[in-house]
């Protein structure tokens, strides 16, 4: 699967990626009306909708960005470690009026397959960089628990790492 899955990602460029995804999300939730014996639409109707439902979704980006200081992000793309190597990307973000702090990583192999992946709600009040400076910790704890060795540890914090 993950091999099939490499293969479409080399074979689509970024718009059709995203309509391969959007097509397989209406699929799956295609498959659930039929689970709970829904009426299903017609493959032709479901094709139609992922179009128009990524057209409504970028317009609501674009208006969103359109006078904003945000400027959208040009084709980003992960970046593989060496070959052979492991890497962990992690994230964390702070509700502070909830007291709550949520942190998740993933660690990718080369090829970008999932290796294994963490996320956990803690209740407490830190300032983002700290939580984001906790999250690189515990990223690489939970990958030491798992025997699992990145050579490469990448946050969105410029002050952490």
């Amino acid at each position: 699967m993950a091999e099939m899955l490499k293969e479409i990602q080399k074979q689509l460029d970024g718009d059709a990626l995203e309509l391969f995804c959007v097509i397989l999300w209406c699929l799956w939730f295609e498959r659930n009306r039929i689970v709970h014996g829904e009426h299903t639409r017609e493959p032709h109707h479901i094709a139609d909708y992922a179009k128009s439902f990524l057209q409504e979704f970028w317009n609501k980006v674009r208006k969103v960005l359109r006078g904003s200081f945000l400027k959208p992000r040009m084709a980003c793309r992960w970046q593989a470690p060496r070959s052979g190597h492991l890497k962990l990307n992690v994230d964390a973000s702070v509700r502070t009026g909830e007291g709550q702090i949520s942190i998740r990583g993933v660690i990718r192999d080369h090829w970008g397959v999932v290796v294994a992946a963490f996320s956990k709600t803690l209740v407490g009040k830190l300032l983002v960089d700290d939580a984001k400076t906790l999250v690189v910790r515990e990223g690489v704890s939970f990958s030491v628990q798992n025997e699992l060795y990145p050579s490469v540890v990448k946050s969105n914090s410029l002050s952490t790492i």
